[in-house]
């Protein structure tokens, strides 16, 4: 399973995406996440934004319309809503997807 899927899983479980996520997809998630993407992110409820927004409740959510974070303004025009399609393809390469955006690191 890539990587991205893994994080998927993750964001499944505290994003509310519709679907069961087996107990092992959403450890290896939370453990994908806590290495790779928490150095930027946060993800549960009331938690700060860090240098990448809190991604709790992300899901079905337009990109780059969480309150209190600066997006920039490719993200922010980009008329995207966060699906489970749209942050698989997103994660594998930001720039290709969203010309202009902040987000650098790709989830291989």
């Amino acid at each position: 399973m890539k990587a991205s899927l893994f994080v998927v899983a993750v964001l499944a479980a505290i994003a509310g995406f519709a679907g069961p996520a087996s107990a092992q997809s959403v450890a290896d998630g939370a453990a994908y996440f806590a290495g790779h993407c928490q150095m930027c992110h946060t993800n549960a409820p009331g938690q700060r934004n860090g240098v990448g927004p809190n991604l709790f409740g992300v899901g079905n959510r337009k990109a780059g319309a969480a309150v209190s974070f600066s997006y920039s303004t490719a993200l922010k025009s980009s008329k995207l809503v966060w699906t489970q399609k749209t942050l698989d393809k997103f994660l594998a390469m930001p720039s290709a997807m969203v010309p202009g955006t902040m987000m650098v690191i790709s989830v291989p």
